[in-house]
């Protein structure tokens, strides 16, 4: 019988030895989970006013002007933390990233283990959910494959512009294949452009299609509205209008709800770089002002995130 050979080690030293081992690698392993989930300490307060005081200075701010931040979120976990800014004056919303040891700070974070094709399309998708989350206006299918967010105003003549388009060109070509969404984002420097945000506020709480024919209305009549006319001009449409409650329409107009939701919207716009009107989110593709049919129907064919070439920056003509 061959009999093999006992190892050095002790049998009952074996044991004790294993058991070393399976001690220190659970020791191990405990410190590594703990590591690994250890929370990341927030920016203190105290830094957080020395980091907007540091962009004071850098954006040559004015006296007494101190970016107000809007918003502290963890970015990763790598404990990088993003910071959402917003400037008095001039106007500007920051959004920056602050570095985990919480002294540097840069624009972008990039991940390197990803693939920056699939990054850029998670990024896309992400920003498409926040952008069409809560219930705005809208037309056209939940699924269709491509989705279009508008930020409008009602007195920008290059809204008017597109708006057209939109409903000459593009909707009877597509048809279920685009959902379109509406974002009020009336700028300060149109003297009406808020009460007829408003008045369309109050018309979508009637319905989509409420709300699509006062806005319609209200772009064809444009060049005719005034400050002091605008609400007699939505008014009298409305009550013309048998499918519309005209009493419920006129007691929304004093609703603070009704001014709130459009500040939401302008927030939102703001905080995914919107600073004019009209800009325009296709499946995450940034457009600006009246883009031509033949532009929008480049990113729609494309149906998702665009290729370089596809990044168009159309200026109002």
């Amino acid at each position: 019988m061959i009999r093999w050979p006992r190892f050095a080690i002790p049998r009952c030293r074996l044991k004790r030895f294993f058991l070393r081992i399976t001690i220190l690698a659970l020791l191990l392993a405990g410190d590594a989970n703990g590591a690994h989930a250890a929370p990341c300490p927030p920016p203190a307060p105290a830094r957080l006013d020395g980091i907007a005081a540091y962009l004071a200075k850098r954006y040559h701010l004015g006296p007494n002007q101190v970016p107000k931040l809007i918003d502290v979120t963890q970015a990763n976990e790598a404990c990088f933390w993003k910071l959402h800014f917003d400037f008095p004056s001039p106007k500007l919303d920051l959004t920056i990233f602050l570095s985990p040891d919480q002294r540097y700070l840069t624009g972008s974070l990039y991940d390197v283990d990803l693939d920056p094709s699939i990054d850029e399309i998670r990024r896309m998708k992400e920003r498409m959910v926040l952008l069409t989350a809560g219930s705005p206006p809208s037309r056209g299918p939940a699924n269709a494959p491509v989705t279009i967010v508008e930020f409008e105003d009602f007195e920008c003549p290059f809204c008017k512009q597109l708006n057209d388009t939109l409903n000459r060109d593009i909707l009877p070509e597509y048809g279920d294949r685009v959902r379109i969404v509406f974002r009020q984002f009336p700028l300060r420097d149109h003297p009406w452009a808020r009460d007829a945000a408003v008045a369309t506020v109050c018309a979508a709480r009637q319905g989509n299609t409420a709300f699509w024919q006062v806005s319609n209305h209200i772009f064809a009549a444009q060049q005719r509205i005034q400050p002091a006319t605008v609400r007699s001009e939505i008014e009298a449409f409305i009550r013309e209008n048998p499918t519309m409650d005209w009493s419920a329409w006129s007691g929304c107009l004093g609703d603070p709800s009704a001014n709130r939701q459009i500040d939401q919207d302008i927030e939102l716009g703001r905080r995914n770089g919107v600073d004019s009107t009209p800009t325009l989110i296709i499946n995450g593709v940034e457009l600006h002002g009246a883009v031509s049919a033949d532009v929008l129907r480049r990113v729609i064919t494309a149906g998702g995130p665009p290729s370089p070439s596809l990044q168009v920056q159309a200026k109002p003509q």
